[in-house]
């Protein structure tokens, strides 16, 4: 806003001086014209001189020349009347010439000397104003030489936040950009950790499913004891347990040879420890029935042979089982090489209580199993399912 003043200022006191410098020139040029007339006033006055000087040598040579043509004593007697005087007549006209060259000098210097005063105050007040103008003119360059200096100022500083703006602008993009970057990685993190953590249930539910299925076999066979107890020795048993499979004991008076089966119905219901144990083993209750010694009747062999004939089916049926628990026992190890050792870090931090949880249902297993053992000896046929519970944490 103070520029545009500034601007309209010099705009005005610019036309001012134009104004006045075109009035100086048309002074110029009357000043010029008016040095002109009297230049042909001089001239006039000069010629006006000279033919004064001529009139008067001529007036002088006429009077030699009567002078001397009157020099001689003629006397003639004319009987006329008196001429004129010349003398006088020409003394009158020169007289009349001269107060009429007097009078048209005087006027003439008269109006030189008022039109000299005239141009003198007119050249003094245009000189006053031209000093005013150029004092006016030098006091707005330097008005405008500070607008531009400040002008400047402002430009540069105006560049300077520019590119500040710009630096910062960068920076918090960087920043961002990085941050973006932490956030797509802890979301994978996250992610990571959410299937891990449902790995972990799923685990845990499997350990579970296997907890209650032990203690019901367990109870199945406490029932099983007592009642083979209450029997006589050389009687025969059969008992069948539920919770996901049938277990059948068949017992001979003198406790020659002991055979038990394990039926699963679906790959979710057998722990996928004991699966992959019981397959790479190749069935180890079956090892067990041969290792016992051979003392039963041909119907205890053909019996022995059909038990084995339904753990070979049973091998056969639930090898993709078998190898469905290999890959399951086997996905926490995959998972824990493939992550980064930050990731296992965070991992464990978040599968602590998990792991304090799996640590007490194995525990309790453990010791259900082992109590049994105490109680029915090494003899027991859950040997193989005691090995599966075996079983390490991530």
């Amino acid at each position: 806003m103070t520029a545009d003043d500034f601007r309209v200022k010099y705009e005005t006191e610019l036309a001012l001086r134009q104004s006045v410098e075109a009035d100086i020139n048309g002074l110029r040029q009357v000043l010029d014209q008016l040095t002109l007339c009297r230049s042909d006033l001089e001239a006039q006055l000069e010629s006006l001189r000279e033919e004064l000087c001529c009139l008067k040598k001529n007036h002088e040579e006429e009077m030699s020349c009567l002078r001397k043509q009157s020099t001689g004593d003629v006397s003639v007697e004319v009987n006329a009347c008196p001429g004129p005087d010349l003398r006088k007549i020409l003394e009158e006209m020169r007289c009349q010439y001269e107060t009429l060259i007097e009078r048209n000098r005087k006027e003439v210097e008269d109006w030189y000397e008022c039109k000299i005063e005239e141009v003198n105050r007119e050249v003094i007040t245009s000189g006053q104003e031209v000093e005013t103008c150029n004092n006016q003119v030098t006091e707005l360059r330097r008005q405008l030489q500070a607008l531009e200096i400040d002008l400047q100022a402002q430009l540069s500083q105006r560049d300077n936040l520019e590119s500040s703006l710009a630096e910062t602008e960068c920076r918090y993009n960087n920043h961002l950009a990085e941050l973006q970057n932490q956030i797509t990685c802890v979301e994978q993190q996250l992610a990571d950790l959410r299937a891990e953590m449902e790995c972990q249930n799923q685990e845990y539910k499997i350990l579970l499913d296997v907890k209650c299925r032990l203690e019901q076999e367990i109870h199945t066979y406490r029932t099983v004891k007592s009642c083979s107890s209450s029997s006589s020795q050389g009687g025969i048993g059969q008992s069948s347990g539920l919770g996901g499979g049938v277990a059948r004991t068949s017992g001979i008076g003198g406790g020659g040879i002991i055979r038990t089966s394990h039926t699963y119905t679906s790959s979710s219901q057998m722990p996928s420890c004991a699966a992959a144990e019981i397959q790479g083993k190749n069935c180890n209750t079956r090892q067990d029935f041969h290792s016992a010694p051979s003392t039963s009747s041909n119907g205890d062999l053909s019996h022995g042979r059909g038990m084995e004939t339904r753990g070979t089916g049973w091998q056969a049926r639930h090898r993709d089982h078998g190898e469905r628990a290999d890959m399951k026992s086997g996905t926490k190890e995959r998972i824990g090489e493939s992550k980064c050792p930050e990731i296992r870090k965070k991992s464990r931090n978040h599968g602590d209580t998990g792991r304090k949880l799996l640590a007490l249902v194995q525990g309790e297993i453990s010791r259900q199993i082992e109590k049994e053992r105490q109680k029915y000896g090494d003899s027991w046929s859950m040997r193989s399912v005691s090995r599966a519970l075996c079983w390490q944490g991530p």
